[in-house]
């Protein structure tokens, strides 16, 4: 993977029910398949950090996979919807883990044949479960209100008074991050 050396510039605030966060993200490079087993095309890989604004959290951070088809089309800046479900997905992840209650239900329902496999991704959810409790301090009915929501959201092309996007661009973007980071670790 070709690493770069991105800055933060751009981030959404999002409103999901009673919550709100801050979501940014940065390309850290373009992923070849000869990268990752499960991904057999060639695509932009990113950085994505979320912290809550609502109460004070630390900052979680994931890898996202974008798409070959944005990279295809030179598309290096996630949008605000990309933004969120890609919260919505690493949710789901977390839920992955939480909703069964050991590895053989996991590899059963989600249809991993291969043991070693299912324990790396069930162990890889976990992982993600216990990071967005602690870093996000959401509990694990917030975690599924949210992915509800946010699904719902999607349901309806993005329309809904429980989901409010605020684009947070440059200079607005930087006071505001600041604001947050005070006294809070990474």
């Amino acid at each position: 993977m070709i690493k770069r050396n991105y800055e933060y510039k751009f981030g959404v605030e999002v409103s999901i029910g009673d919550g709100k966060f801050l979501i940014r993200h940065k390309l850290i490079g373009q992923a070849e398949p000869k990268d990752y087993e499960d991904f057999p095309l060639p695509h932009y890989v990113y950085e994505v950090a979320v912290r809550r604004v609502d109460i004070p959290s630390d900052e979680y951070r994931f890898i996202y996979h974008g798409s070959f088809n944005d990279l295809k089309k030179g598309k290096k800046r996630l949008s605000e919807i990309d933004l969120v479900l890609a919260f919505r997905m690493t949710l789901e992840d977390a839920l992955a883990f939480a909703d069964h209650w050991n590895v053989d239900d996991f590899a059963r329902d989600y249809g991993i044949d291969k043991p070693s496999k299912a324990i790396k991704l069930w162990k890889t959810c976990q992982n993600i479960y216990e990071d967005v409790r602690e870093k996000l301090k959401l509990t694990y009915s917030d975690i599924h209100d949210i992915v509800d929501t946010l699904i719902e959201w999607e349901n309806e092309d993005f329309k809904s008074d429980k989901v409010d996007i605020k684009t947070l661009w440059g200079e607005v973007y930087s006071k505001r991050f600041s604001e947050l980071s005070k006294g809070v670790k990474k």
